[in-house]
This record gives structure tokens, sequence and C-alpha cells, in this order.
């Protein structure tokens, strides 16, 4: 298991990739007692591992359990993929909606008297701005910020889809991670994350879930970092903003997953003008006055 994580982190995959496989990988090994040769065994605890996963999770279990064979079957340990025939399962995306006064309130949480209040609410500002994946927006170096342009780099070693991309930052977010800054200790290296723990390490993205909890707890809704992401995508369509920048910005390969937000805004559009039609008004006052007529 160690030498296929090593192979592929020379393959370039990302540590929070790796760190996933081991995960899926040392659970699957743990239950499996058999010979990893008796391919029939083998196939039948696959399936039984896989059994009533939910459908992000399955997939998630089924991408480690499928590479680590194929790995197996380079290294002569194998012959055949235990995981052959089984397809992924296709997940409905989530995409939570919050109304304006919530997302202001929410932003009201943190307390910026704190480093660590000041650093949540920068990381909301950003994601609110930008829409980057909160993996992504924790591994954000000093070099990586682009002051001048007011824009931030994000590299391939720590960008989702292995691709760089440069987002552009709005001047208030410039402004408080200028504030971040300031506050690091100046012992803290460079290659130290801007948006990193009171101690200067690298937060996770489990540590900002779990921060995003106990505020959401304080605020009476449930809000996650991802929520802040398709926030940012929903209000940028709804803002007239082009879908092929909104794409380049939050880093979708495909335009699939952009359109998803555009088509959630234009069902907004539709309720909003079934709601709001002045002929709502206008046809019912009429229809009062033909019925008064006729009597």
């Amino acid at each position: 298991m160690e030498e296929f994580l090593l192979f592929k982190k020379a393959q370039g995959v990302t540590n929070f990739t790796i760190s996933g496989f081991r995960s899926a990988l040392r659970n699957f090994l743990a239950d499996y007692k058999g010979n990893i040769k008796d391919s029939r065994k083998l196939k039948q605890a696959a399936h039984l591992f896989l059994a009533d996963k939910k459908s992000g999770y399955y997939n998630k279990l089924l991408q480690a359990l499928r590479q680590y064979f194929e790995y197996c079957i380079g290294e002569g340990v194998l012959k055949e993929n235990p995981c052959d025939g089984l397809k992924y399962k296709r997940s409905g995306v989530r995409i939570v909606q919050h109304d304006e006064q919530t997302i202001r309130t929410f932003l009201d949480m943190p307390d910026q008297s704190t480093f660590s209040g000041l650093r949540d609410y920068t990381i909301m500002l950003a994601m609110l701005d930008t829409g980057i994946r909160p993996n992504e927006l924790l591994q954000i170096r000093l070099e990586d910020i682009d002051f001048l342009n007011t824009q931030m780099i994000i590299r391939e070693e720590y960008s989702k889809t292995r691709q760089m991309r440069i987002v552009p930052l709005s001047q208030k977010v410039i402004t408080y991670i200028k504030k971040v800054l300031q506050a690091r200790h100046p012992d803290w290296e460079k290659e130290t994350p801007v948006l990193c723990s009171f101690s200067g390490h690298r937060l996770t993205s489990h540590n900002l879930q779990e921060k995003f909890r106990w505020y959401s707890n304080k605020l009476g809704a449930n809000i996650s970092p991802y929520d802040l992401r398709h926030t940012f995508a929903l209000w940028f369509i709804r803002n007239e903003g082009n879908i092929f920048a909104l794409q380049k910005i939050m880093g979708h390969t495909k335009l699939d997953m952009t359109r998803t937000y555009v088509e959630l805004v234009q069902a907004d559009i539709k309720g909003s003008h079934k709601k709001a039609s002045p002929l709502n008004t206008l046809l019912e006052k009429q229809s009062k006055r033909v019925g008064k007529l006729k009597k």
C-alpha cells in the first residue's frame, strides 16, 4: 500500500487525494483477511466493502481501490482488477442557497480582534469573492498573492484539477489579507500558508469545516465552506457575470458544472417572475370588474 501511495505521489497526485487513498485502503485491508492473490475472495471483499455506501463516498472508495489494484497488476501481484465491472455512481450536486441577510450575519460571526477571527473573516471574504475551493485557499502562500494586480495564483500542485489558474481579487480582500499578514508571527517562514492556524501550521479542510460548524451553531443556520463557493457562483450569474469567466475562476474543467448554476438562477428568475409579474395584479382587478359587469 505504501509503495502504491509513493507511486501516486511521484505522479503528482495531491497530498489531499493521497490522504483519501490511504484512509480508504487502510479500512479495506483491515477488513480483508484473505490472501491478496485470491482474486475470487478479493472481488467479494471489494463488493462487500462498497455495498450500501452513498454515491459520493462510494465513488471515492471505488477510485482508491481501482487504482490500487491497477498498480498491483502492474507489479505482477494481481492478474485482473477486482473492481472491473463496477461503475461510478452519478451523484446529485448539492448546491445550498442562502439569502443575503443570512450571509451578512454569518460574516459578523468571527471576532476580528483575534488572529483566528481575522483569518476566518478573510477566508469568508476570499471564498465569496472568488469561489475558490477551501483546500486550494488554505494552501495559498505569500508568493501566490499579486498585490499590485490584485489577483491570486492557484498553483498546479494544490489545484484540484492539477492546472494552474489565476483569479482576480477585490480590493477589500487584498486589504484583509494584508491585515492577516501584519498579524503573523515574525518567525514564520514565507512558505507558511497565508491563512494558517494561530500557531503557524497549515489548516486542513476538516479544520475549516469545524470552524464553520461552530459559527453555524451560533448563527442558527448551517453554512459550510462549499456553500460560500456556491454563493459566489450563483450571485456572479445573477449579477450578469460571464459564464465562461465563471468557469475559469472556479476551475471547472468542463462547462457542465457551471451550467448547473445557470439553471438554478434561471429557475429563480422564473419563480420571481411568477410572483412579481404586473399582470398578476392587473388581470386580477380586471377579472373582478368583468364579474361585476356580468352581475
